[in-house]
């Protein structure tokens, strides 16, 4: 809908104007990937992907977090980590999207690190940035919601045929 494309248009711009102006240009991105990710046009469906990046994204950076401690000097079992989690997030794209975003955002952690980044600075920047998308996506929708969907919504009169025990 009109609508839905205006608060889609809206909140990834403000996703962008807020990593620039926190200085994120480097990792930034997670914001407008987050709301990207789960700004849908139904309410429902929006909060409850909301939810499953929020417990993904938790998951996936204890994950990435512990196994960049664990493998730190061991290249051939993060690389295989790495694999792994890579194949969990895309297997589970269609299938479940909590797990999907924890195998995305082990592998970011993960990669992050390897190229150099202390794990827990890239752990923090994800953990951040999808913190603020999860927020500008919820707002857009509590600010613009659907006109048959929330709080004040018409109800909808019940059209289906009398059951046997209203005859």
């Amino acid at each position: 809908s009109a609508r839905h494309a205006l608060r889609f248009g809206a909140a990834l711009g403000i996703g962008v104007a807020v990593y620039w102006a926190l200085g994120w240009q480097d990792h930034g991105f997670w914001v407008p990937l987050t709301i990207l990710f789960v700004l849908r046009p139904e309410e429902g469906e929006t909060f409850h992907r909301l939810l499953l990046r929020a417990v993904g994204t938790a998951f996936g950076l204890v994950a990435a977090t512990a196994l960049s401690l664990w493998l730190s000097d061991h290249g051939v079992a993060l690389a295989i980590a790495l694999t792994v989690a890579t194949a969990v997030a895309y297997g589970m794209l269609t299938v479940q999207y909590a797990i999907f975003t924890a195998g995305i955002t082990t592998y970011a952690v993960l990669l992050a690190d390897t190229l150099g980044e202390p794990v827990l600075t890239a752990a923090w920047q994800r953990g951040a940035a999808t913190a603020i998308g999860i927020a500008i996506a919820g707002v857009a929708f509590l600010l613009w919601p659907n006109p048959d969907e929330g709080p004040g919504r018409p109800e909808v009169p019940d059209l289906s045929p009398p059951g046997p025990a209203a005859r």
